[in-house]
């Protein structure tokens, strides 16, 4: 029997075993409703991930949705049974339009969330503020991706508000969550053009993501770089050297990382060197720039070796800042650059 054919055995028995439960509670339901029709929920709900689970997208969302309208009833009769659980299940059906590309609808769900949880929150501030806070996130990055920068700003910024005053109480609970608010309001401040504001909230979460790093190295690391280099990239605001020495920490902190694991931080490191290079691509610091883009070069290249199709673009951005700077130097690349260049056009790669 051929793989697919035991693949497909198995997909038709998983939902067939969710479907059985779907079924038996539907039934019963017309004949005890406050009994089953909660089960029916749970049901459908799980009907739903394994349908997911088999790329049935549509029947999957047909299925959640479904569940959905079940605990809007159940909540109107008794919501503080089922208010939570309804909230619960509209943020998971919100992240899964997400994945799938439905901001729209994603949008919708987080909304309905936020109104429940708002409710919820003011008679139990303890069990509910951190996801309110986590849907506000949310919403405000839908809202951004529909246009709706104001009210996106006024989102994100509600939740730092909120994420702030959890971490006063519980900083290794919720630093890490306001950290990650903190970016999203960044670049919602960015799509209103808010430079000074932009440039607070990413001083304010780099603060803490140096914190966390120094306790948690493996976990905050690769996080702390990307903000560092990310506040490296608009010197608005701030001094260049101020931002060069943003980019530099980010390097340094980079080049630990792909030491230590280079399959998965070696990419990031090279595009880092290579931006780092450029901002210094003056005629005054050719040779600090022509180090950082050769480093890079040497990073990427054993991986280039290897996997030839998966990394060759990385090699063509590096050589093509190699090459504009020696052209603004009136230099032309020597050793094994030039080896390297040469290497990567016989192997048919356009430069």
């Amino acid at each position: 029997m051929e793989d697919w054919q035991v693949q497909a055995g198995l997909r038709k028995k998983a939902l067939s075993a969710a479907l059985q439960p779907v079924e038996h509670h539907r039934e019963q339901a017309t004949r005890d409703p406050e009994v089953h029709l909660p089960a029916l929920a749970d049901s459908l709900m799980a009907l739903s991930r394994c349908q997911q689970e088999f790329h049935d997208i549509d029947a999957a969302f047909d299925s959640a949705t479904e569940a959905v309208d079940i605990l809007r009833s159940l909540a109107q009769a008794r919501p503080d049974a089922f208010l939570p659980r309804l909230a619960t299940e509209l943020h998971d059906l919100e992240r899964r339009q997400c994945t799938h590309g439905r901001m729209e609808a994603a949008l919708a769900f987080t909304v309905e969330a936020v109104a429940i949880l708002r409710k919820l929150a003011e008679v139990n501030p303890d069990g509910f503020l951190p996801e309110l806070a986590t849907c506000l996130r949310d919403q405000g990055w839908y809202q951004g991706v529909a246009g709706e920068q104001e009210a996106g700003l006024a989102s994100t910024a509600e939740a730092v508000a909120i994420f702030r005053q959890l971490a006063a109480v519980k900083p290794d609970a919720f630093l890490p969550e306001l950290a990650k608010s903190l970016s999203r309001l960044s670049e919602r401040q960015a799509r209103l053009d808010l430079r000074k504001e932009r440039l607070a909230s990413r001083r304010e979460e780099v603060a803490i993501l140096r914190k966390l790093a120094e306790a948690r190295p493996v976990e905050f690391r690769p996080a702390l770089a990307l903000s560092l280099n990310d506040l490296g990239s608009y010197p608005a605001g701030m001094g260049r050297e101020e931002a060069l020495a943003f980019r530099a920490e980010a390097v340094a902190i980079g080049r630990q990382l792909a030491a230590e694991d280079p399959d998965t931080h070696a990419p990031t490191l090279t595009l880092r060197l290579n931006e780092y290079s450029r901002e210094l691509s003056w005629p005054d610091q050719a040779e600090a720039s022509f180090a950082l883009a050769e480093e890079a070069l040497a990073v990427i290249w054993p991986l280039f070796q290897a996997r030839p199709v998966d990394f060759h673009r990385y090699v063509a951005l590096v050589l093509e800042g190699l090459l504009d700077t020696h052209q603004m130097c009136g230099s032309k690349p020597q050793g094994k650059v030039l080896e390297r260049i040469d290497t990567f056009k016989a192997m048919g790669f356009p430069l």
